[in-house]
């Protein structure tokens, strides 16, 4: 600044040495932006200096396609029964299962008595104009609703990001848990979404976490064999007026 000024000679004074420090930086897999710290310490003496490094988020240049890969493995794919071109670099609509719209995006996963097991996990939120989810008569087990990570707590699913989704099938899993992200599924996110199956799993979500669901379309909700406890039911429940 102003009142400190290098001076011109202590560049070349005796004893001062030039280093040249070369560093690699391995790219960033993950989709939200790191911090590194580096530091240069003189062994002889307190003097100390610190460069910071800050990396942008990985942008993956296919994502749905990534998003499958790791439903895969979470889903333990190599045994299914049914796995024709998955992994493969083959269009995603000739993986088994796997339909897209004419752009080549993925709308739709029907993979129903596959021998699916593992967990369902976050990076299916990669699919975000999925329409169909089929994944009913497996073995997929773990918890749809997460908890959420800082900054932003509370709860979260993979399916926030879906708003164009149409029809969800999970049933005849063994899917456990409540699911309290219904309560941000407005007719606004989720306007399209007019069937839910989660029949024959092990949800024990409350009954009126599930109410938000109903504002503004014609709901077919089905969740019978679950350890929904018993009790109180809400009225837009029995009055609801589309109920077959």
């Amino acid at each position: 600044g102003e009142w400190i000024e290098e001076l011109p000679e202590s560049r070349a004074a005796p004893g001062l040495e030039e280093r040249t420090h070369r560093f690699t930086i391995s790219a960033n897999p993950d989709a939200r932006e790191r911090t590194g710290l580096i530091v240069f310490k003189d062994k002889a003496s307190d003097l100390f200096d610190e460069l910071t490094v800050v990396q942008a988020a990985w942008d993956d240049p296919d994502p749905e396609r990534s998003a499958l890969r790791a439903f895969y493995d979470a889903a333990e794919g190599g045994g299914w029964t049914h796995r024709e071109n998955w992994c493969s670099d083959k269009p995603l609509n000739e993986w088994y299962g796997v339909e897209t719209d004419l752009s080549g995006r993925v709308i739709a996963l029907r993979l129903s008595n596959n021998n699916l097991t593992g967990e369902l996990p976050d990076e299916l939120s990669g699919l975000t104009v999925l329409r169909h989810l089929d994944l009913s008569h497996n073995d997929i087990g773990g918890t749809i609703n997460k908890q959420g990570r800082p900054p932003k707590n509370g709860t979260y699913s993979f399916m926030d990001t879906m708003h164009e989704l149409i029809a969800i099938d999970l049933s005849h899993n063994r899917i456990e848990g409540g699911l309290p992200f219904w309560s941000e599924w407005t007719s606004k996110s989720h306007k399209f979404l007019d069937y839910i199956d989660f029949s024959y799993n092990e949800l024990d979500s409350n009954l009126r976490e599930w109410t938000a669901l109903f504002d503004g379309r014609n709901l077919d909700l089905r969740l019978n064999y679950n350890k929904i406890p018993t009790g109180y039911v809400p009225d837009i429940y029995l009055n609801y007026h589309s109920w077959p």
